[in-house]
């Protein structure tokens, strides 16, 4: 087979419930960690894509979701990268330090 016609699928998947989620305020808070809910959402979705044909986990470096790749992992068991090219873009100044529901 041409190694140029092998078909890839890809699955993205965005990190599990954060502090900075719940928070009322908009903040870019980079080291924010999983929240519980955040954790049991990731375990439950390890188990999900365990149905699936999945050669390996990349994760963008922040906290966040480095946690939740990691906790993914645990059920995949499958050669994992983290990338800073995967990290997100930040919040906008002028909606730094608002509260959500006036953004």
């Amino acid at each position: 087979m041409d190694r140029d016609n092998v078909k890839k699928t890809i699955y993205f998947v965005r990190h599990g419930e954060s502090e900075v989620n719940v928070s009322p305020v908009l903040n870019q808070i980079r080291d924010s960690k999983l929240t519980q809910n955040g954790m049991q959402q990731a375990v439950f979705l390890g188990k999900r894509l365990l149905k699936l044909p999945i050669d390996a986990v990349l994760s963008s470096t922040l906290p966040r979701a480095r946690q939740t790749a990691e906790i993914i992992n645990t059920t995949l068991k499958k050669p994992i990268e983290f990338n800073d090219l995967l990290v997100e873009i930040r919040v906008p100044s002028e909606l730094e330090g608002k509260a959500r529901e006036s953004a």
